[in-house]
């Protein structure tokens, strides 16, 4: 997949992005501290606690489209996604 001329893929939740510098959305709630304590953990993956406690569906909608929610990864460094990955394998 191709997000704003980025190759990217698939999105699994590892929370990479998250863990190491918090998003304007992040910067706003909380200032520069990372992992951003917005960062929700459940289940099998991360979550953005910003986007899950927004007041409306309207405000969702519109965290999800800014921040690129589940647009896929696409960052090389990105360690904790094979570590994840791998964890699946048998």
């Amino acid at each position: 997949m191709i997000v704003d001329g980025t190759p990217t893929r698939p999105c699994i939740g590892s929370g990479y992005c998250c863990k190491q510098a918090p998003c304007g959305v992040g910067l706003f709630l909380h200032g520069p501290i990372a992992p951003c304590p917005s960062l929700e953990f459940e289940g099998d993956r991360h979550w953005c606690g910003a986007v899950r406690n927004a007041p409306d569906a309207e405000e969702k909608k519109r965290l999800v489209r800014e921040l690129a929610i589940g647009a896929g990864c696409c960052s090389p460094l990105n360690g904790d996604r094979l570590r994840i990955l791998n964890q699946g394998e048998k």
